[in-house]
């Protein structure tokens, strides 16, 4: 008899982005991948301190104990276990020491024996549904209340426990989160370089991936049952396309601006959940790179190539939501992200080839944020992009680039008292600035004359 185990970790997003310290941010980005897996060898008792000339191999030291990763991404895992036991003794383990290092972050599990004969992808499916039943029974994490004379975050509202070497004060789950940074941020950098000071965080979620990563569970041709978690390739496909998407924005850099100029900071790459903060100049050219180049990926291990790749290929919504270097970016991401799942409604509602969604994406600007290089007039949201297998005529964001430029090669429009001081200089022999003819002073006069 053999122990599956889910794990899933709650409120990755919040932790990341509960504070306005792009330092703290940028120290905890890469957390969602390595939490999970640092938590299990600590409850397995896997050597924290051994010498840098000792090498071991983790997965042998796993499996020394019985244990065997099956699949591990953004802050999820599943894993087997010899037996119930120590599936129930390492999950407990893990849970505590997830608060430990973090404070804030839940880990949530559920596991299920089974003999060896059994379908694992058929006890996967029973063991997703109670662990979604104990994710809705958990409820969230909430820290002691302080008294009224306590110090306290502006943000977060926890108490104020550690001032850094300039003064700043700190709560404690900053001061682990700055435990965990080595050296400056590149978000800061990219700040300074951004053009105008905007930048735009860009929310990028895969559609349909539990769905279809499930269907290939279920499929005996994949091999053996705990073979068919290594025939899901969808987090080293996202992960490709992360760099191939980082190398373009390099070369964009060097073409438009100094070389080794900042283009874009990544925030979380965990599986098929990608953030990354870009400058605005780049951050429309930057999603659909990302979303045609993820579109050319297969999900399915040794599909690549064959007939069948096309209904295994990869599909990717993107949200958008420009700011500024002073905005909070915990809002910049909640708008983001709503804004993804805007786009994903849209794919769903119009699939494509093999009823795969095509891939959208929606944009916004802030609140209180410049429009700078986006113009309100032509914000028809949700676009979608071709990708090569997908598009749709009603919603192509070729169209609405092609009018962008169009826009931006246009004289700036003019309101109505604008237009009537210009023509009244005209008249009086003042030079009209450049870019500004008669006809566009004639015709934006002659609608404010109609309007009034």
């Amino acid at each position: 008899m053999s122990v599956l185990a889910r794990y899933d970790v709650r409120g990755i997003q919040a932790y990341v982005f509960r504070t306005q310290r792009l330092r703290e941010i940028t120290a905890v980005q890469d957390l969602p991948e390595k939490i999970i897996y640092r938590a299990l060898l600590h409850a397995a008792g896997a050597p924290s301190d051994a010498p840098a000339d000792v090498r071991y191999s983790e997965a042998a030291f796993l499996a020394g104990q019985g244990i065997r990763v099956l699949d591990k991404a953004g802050g999820n895992a599943v894993v087997r276990f010899s037996d119930e036991a120590a599936a129930r003794r390492i999950s407990r383990a893990m849970a505590v020491y997830i608060l430990q290092k973090t404070r804030s972050l839940q880990l949530v599990y559920a596991w299920l024996a089974y003999e060896d004969g059994d379908d694992l992808a058929a006890v996967d499916e029973r063991l997703q549904q109670r662990l979604a039943a104990r994710k809705a029974r958990t409820m969230p994490l909430v820290h002691a209340g302080l008294p009224p004379v306590c110090l306290r975050d502006g943000v977060t509202g926890e108490a104020i426990a550690w001032y850094d070497a300039n003064g700043t004060p700190l709560t404690e789950e900053s001061r682990r989160k700055r435990m965990l940074l080595r050296e400056a941020p590149n978000i800061e950098r990219l700040g300074r370089y951004a053009a105008h000071g905007r930048l735009a965080v860009v929310h990028i979620d895969g559609n349909s991936m539990g769905a279809r990563i499930a269907a290939i569970l279920r499929d005996p041709a994949c091999g053996s049952p705990e073979a068919r978690f290594s025939a899901v390739t969808v987090r080293e496909c996202f992960a490709a396309v992360c760099r191939e998407a980082e190398a373009a924005a390099a070369r964009w850099a060097d073409a438009a601006l100094e070389p080794g100029t900042p283009v874009l900071c990544p925030l979380i790459q965990a599986g098929d959940d990608i953030t990354y903060v870009v400058r605005a100049d780049y951050a429309l050219d930057f999603a659909e790179t990302f979303l045609t180049s993820v579109a050319r990926r297969c999900m399915r291990r040794g599909m690549e190539g064959t007939p069948d790749a096309a209904r295994w290929r990869i599909s990717a919504c993107a949200g958008i939501a420009f700011c500024t270097t002073r905005y909070p970016f915990a809002a910049a991401y909640a708008l983001s992200e709503a804004l993804c799942s805007e786009a994903k409604r849209s794919a769903h509602a119009s699939l494509g080839p093999h009823g795969i969604p095509g891939s959208w994406l929606s944009f916004d600007i802030c609140p209180g944020t410049p429009e700078g290089d986006v113009r309100a007039g032509l914000r028809q949201r949700p676009f979608c992009v071709d990708d090569g297998w997908y598009r749709d005529p009603e919603h192509d964001f070729a169209a609405f680039r092609q009018a962008l430029a169009a826009m931006h090669a246009a004289p700036p429009a003019l309101s109505r008292v604008q237009a009537q001081r210009r023509l009244q200089d005209m008249y009086m022999g003042k030079p009209v600035p450049p870019g500004i003819g008669f006809d566009a002073l004639e015709l934006a006069a002659w609608e404010a004359r109609e309007e009034g």
